[in-house]
């Protein structure tokens, strides 16, 4: 069985790799992991840190930049895909196959123009905010009042004609809603989880999982320890598992799928949720579902079926 992970932070990880001298990185650092995972596919982000002392439209360009080396080196062990029929040739190889993503466009100030610019450089996945607001919308920790702004409606719409995904993680509720009545095709929430089981300000409150699974869109659930339990001795694979039990309950097993956002080559300390601590680690969790009485059919639906039949429902 293999797995598609729809958000990694692994085009991210690569450039500052690159800025600190370091090459090969996807190679040397992350392919066994994701090999002996099983992870066949995944959406690799570019996201800008706040603290970073490189401008956001810098590091977004040199990232591309960096991506381009890897679209067009033959050693690599990632196949850069940009349509679904590439994606699903090439998923059985043993290579992993990549669409690129950007987690936040405050690099684009307020151009919805540059989006084609991105594209002609392979980007196909866009998160309009990590948790700032910029020109487009609204994330997390921004204004609660403040939502999608003109200029966001119309990179909503661009986005979906130019058949690339739309990914809603990091918005607060307003610019969610927002979203939610401008859009025309289906959109996701790559890493997500229950908000009803754990409070988190990322997690999705119950309503907005139903929207979500009657548009046609999916979720992926995150491994992130804190958006398991406030209770450390929680996050683990059993509340895992008990996360994605409940997004079924109420969406629909089509709805769900795994973003699992690991993060240890991000932070050095980092600790994992327990049996999910890094992408080795990912077969763990089809023992979790079968002790919930997951089938074998519903468990290959979450580990890569639904992603790929929702990437191909973008247009992608």
């Amino acid at each position: 069985m293999k797995f598609f992970d729809l958000h990694a932070d692994i085009f991210y990880d690569l450039t500052n790799q690159s800025l600190s001298g370091h090459e090969d990185t996807f190679n040397n650092r992350h392919y066994d992991k994701m090999a002996t995972g099983h992870i066949g596919g995944s959406i690799f982000v570019v996201w800008s840190d706040a603290k970073s002392k490189v401008t956001p439209s810098d590091f977004l360009e040199y990232a591309f930049e960096q991506i381009a080396r890897e679209m067009n080196d033959p050693y690599a062990q990632m196949k850069v895909v940009l349509d679904s029929h590439s994606l699903f040739e090439k998923w059985s190889d043993d290579k992993v196959k990549v669409i690129v993503g950007v987690e936040g466009i405050e690099a684009f100030g307020d151009s919805i123009m540059l989006l084609d610019t991105y594209y002609e450089k392979g980007l196909r996945h866009v998160g309009m905010t990590w948790n700032e607001q910029n020109a487009f919308a609204t994330g997390v920790e921004g204004d609660p009042g403040r939502g999608l702004t003109l200029t966001g409606r119309k990179m909503v719409r661009k986005i979906q004609d130019k058949n690339m995904i739309l990914d809603l993680a990091h918005l607060n509720e307003r610019s969610f809603w927002d979203v939610l009545k401008c859009n025309q095709k289906p959109v996701m929430v790559s890493h997500s989880n229950s908000y009803a089981l754990c409070p988190h300000k990322r997690n999705l409150k119950d309503e907005q999982i139903k929207a979500i699974s009657d548009q046609g869109g999916i979720i992926g659930l995150t491994s992130v320890g804190s958006f398991l339990s406030q209770d450390l001795s929680k996050r683990n694979l059993e509340t895992f598992a008990e996360h994605i039990e409940h997004i079924v309950d109420i969406a629909g097993i089509d709805t769900v799928a795994l973003g699992f956002d690991y993060c240890d080559y991000i932070h050095k300390d980092y600790v994992g949720v327990e049996g999910l601590e890094n992408a080795s680690k990912t077969m763990n969790l089809i023992e979790a579902l079968q002790k919930r009485g997951f089938t074998s059919q519903e468990i290959q639906k979450i580990a890569h079926e639904n992603a790929l039949k929702f990437i191909k429902s973008t247009g992608f």
